[in-house]
């Protein structure tokens, strides 16, 4: 092999960068061109494939052209990486893909599909592919969708389609209806504040006070079922307990939350001094649940005074409980006389609840007799002590 050829196997390497280039140009053997390579020590051992062994201007040249990081790849056999970071380092930007080429041609494409419908505004890529951002030309409206979609000619303009459907427009009615009850002001039963919500049953604004309304309804169950006319669903037992400095209204003690009991199963037993919401006249006798006629008081008075309405007045040894009237139907204290059918007196009982207990006669059956909501009481006559009952 000539001194010549060498010289012209080594240009032709050094300007096209491959063996198989160079021996397509000369048809040479692939030894005789190693050989020269290596004898010019452009040749690392790497076949002549190596991507250092191309100078930077063959990068650069190609990127100027506006060829993309895959052209420029496949002109010099080299990887799309290859070509990227090479770009990178020179401080040339490398360009993936010809963007204004192909969304000119994407653009045509859309129109032709759609019959001049709808144009191609942008191109979203997401994990499944590619997604095209188009624009209704009637009415403007702008909605994202799959190319296969539009390709295959079901595209429709969500706004220009939706008066046309008959559950669309009653949807819109009902959203109307819903913005217009959210618009209206309502006040919390609770804090007082001011909110505004399409539910006709909220009264509550935030979690914190729908949580204090539910624990103040509990009680007031029978309450409701009376009939009340006030009704303060922010009355706790933790604020009636502050504002009275936990204090019991009727005995004058202390109250204290901890005084409570647990047996082996669990179950919490209140204590004397337990604290608890006493009404002055209590629910069922009419009394309403306002902070005039709330009061607090210990578990102890509370059990004792049961429905009655008290009166509390000082005496010499201390504070005593005055009643001045009980609430009829529920009073176990009323004493009362068991009589037969024939008219004979059988026993005299101090309440109801001794006689109840006595005779095993339910208590609500023993006062009905006893105030002529009915006759008998287990094939007895109840009357009250004093009464005397005429023969049948």
């Amino acid at each position: 092999m000539t001194e010549e050829l060498k010289k012209q196997i080594v240009d032709l390497y050094l300007e096209l960068g491959t063996y198989a280039k160079v021996k397509a140009v000369l048809g040479c053997s692939w030894d005789s061109i190693c050989q020269a390579t290596k004898e010019a020590g452009v040749n690392k051992g790497t076949g002549g494939n190596h991507p250092n062994m191309i100078p930077d201007s063959k990068f650069v040249e190609l990127a100027k052209e506006g060829k993309t990081v895959k052209e420029i790849a496949r002109c010099l056999s080299v990887y799309n990486s290859t070509v990227s970071d090479r770009l990178r380092k020179l401080g040339i930007t490398p360009v993936f893909r010809r963007t204004d080429l192909e969304f000119l041609d994407k653009c045509q494409k859309v129109e032709e599909w759609t019959d001049g419908k709808f144009q191609l505004l942008n191109i979203h890529q997401v994990s499944y592919g590619e997604k095209y951002e188009i624009q209704c030309r009637e009415c403007g409206e702008v909605f994202s969708r799959d190319p296969q979609g539009i390709k295959e000619r079901n595209t429709r303009c969500p706004n220009c389609y939706k008066p046309k459907n008959k559950g669309y427009l009653r949807k819109l009615e009902r959203a109307e209806f819903a913005q217009l009850e959210k618009s209206k002001p309502k006040i919390c039963v609770i804090c007082g504040k001011t909110f505004y919500s399409s539910d006709e049953r909220r009264k509550t604004c935030s979690h914190d006070c729908a949580a204090i309304l539910k624990k103040s309804n509990a009680g007031l169950k029978r309450f409701r079922h009376k009939g009340g006319d006030i009704v303060d669903y922010g009355i706790t037992l933790k604020r009636v307990f502050t504002r009275d400095n936990g204090v019991c209204w009727i005995c004058g003690r202390r109250c204290d939350f901890n005084d409570v009991k647990y047996t082996s199963e669990g179950i919490k037993y209140c204590g004397d001094t337990h604290p608890v919401k006493d009404h002055v006249i209590p629910l069922s006798a009419g009394g309403d649940e306002s902070w005039e006629n709330v009061r607090l008081a210990c578990w102890k008075c509370n059990s004792e005074k049961s429905d009655a309405i008290v009166d509390v007045a000082e005496t010499e040894r201390g504070v005593r409980l005055v009643v001045s009237e009980r609430c009829g139907k529920k009073d176990g204290s009323v004493p009362v006389a068991q009589f037969s059918l024939n008219g004979e007196l059988i026993r005299e009982y101090k309440s109801i609840s001794e006689a109840s207990r006595s005779t095993g006669i339910p208590h609500c059956q023993i006062s009905a007799a006893q105030t002529g909501r009915q006759k008998t009481a287990h094939g007895f006559l109840w009357r009250a002590v004093g009464t005397e009952v005429r023969n049948a």
